[in-house]
């Protein structure tokens, strides 16, 4: 309906043929909560818990990026099957405050450094068995100023109101990212060989051999530049020397345990 603009009671008349436009199209208001709305299957407002479809794997508890679901069990004796007591989830445990990020260490000397709140929320996807992303994303955050920069002093876990624990929910995606392949980012290959060159010295010796460290992460070009601190050292009878490293007692053992994590599987 259209009415010259300044027509008196254009207004009304208006909002009348607004009205009778509308009147006879399919209702779409759901007149909540007398009448329950249609939900996709995918949708995320509210956890539903069936006793007797659950098998108590805890899977849920385990994978939930906040640790918002608690679950309790217990194993019966007469069937052997594993019952669950208690289901409980708190759907507002963590509200990216920042508190952590005010107790981390690393931030006042370097503020590029992304952090433990920006590393927790990656945790989130990180962690979430859907997501189809998480090689790309453990790329992402294993960039220089990511999750390798921190130096798990533990100050955010002090300083988080709601005990999500960030530094351990960094370290769980560094667990992640070994446990992937995903040792590094692009553009800093050294943090992968660090990895690498300290499992294998412990899996040989029983202990570390720094020499064999150091020149295995960094190569040649970057050791020639640490030459005037080896000079240093060696003066002072402390230079390792790379490849050397004698065996610890109970080398055997530590030898036995690398080979019985290496052939779990991921």
């Amino acid at each position: 309906v259209k009415v010259k603009k300044g027509f008196l009671g254009s207004g009304v008349v208006r909002s009348v043929g607004v009205s009778l436009k509308h009147i006879f199209e399919r209702k779409i208001t759901v007149q909540y909560p007398d009448e329950a709305p249609a939900v996709g299957y995918r949708f995320r407002g509210r956890h539903i818990f069936h006793q007797d479809v659950c098998i108590g794997c805890t899977q849920c508890e385990r994978v939930c990026p906040v640790i918002a679901i608690k679950m309790e069990e217990h194993k019966d004796p007469g069937t052997r099957k594993v019952v669950v007591d208690r289901f409980a989830v708190d759907l507002g445990i963590c509200y990216y405050c920042g508190l952590c990020d005010e107790g981390c260490s690393v931030i006042p000397f370097d503020n590029t450094f992304l952090g433990p709140t920006a590393l927790t929320k990656a945790y989130r996807f990180i962690a979430d068995p859907r997501d189809h992303a998480q090689a790309h994303r453990l790329r992402l955050v294993g960039e220089p100023k990511g999750m390798w920069d921190c130096v798990h002093c533990y100050e955010a876990d002090e300083h988080c109101p709601r005990g999500i624990d960030p530094t351990a929910r960094i370290i769980d995606i560094r667990e992640k990212a070994v446990a992937m392949g995903v040792k590094s980012g692009a553009t800093n290959p050294q943090v992968a060989r660090h990895y690498d060159s300290f499992a294998a010295s412990v899996k040989k010796t029983g202990w570390l051999d720094e020499g064999r460290l150091a020149l295995e992460t960094w190569g040649m070009r970057r050791i020639i530049g640490l030459l005037p601190v080896a000079w240093r050292a060696f003066r002072r009878g402390k230079l390792p020397i790379p490849y050397r490293h004698p065996k610890r007692p109970g080398a055997e053992r530590i030898r036995r345990i690398f080979e019985k994590a290496e052939r779990r599987p991921s």
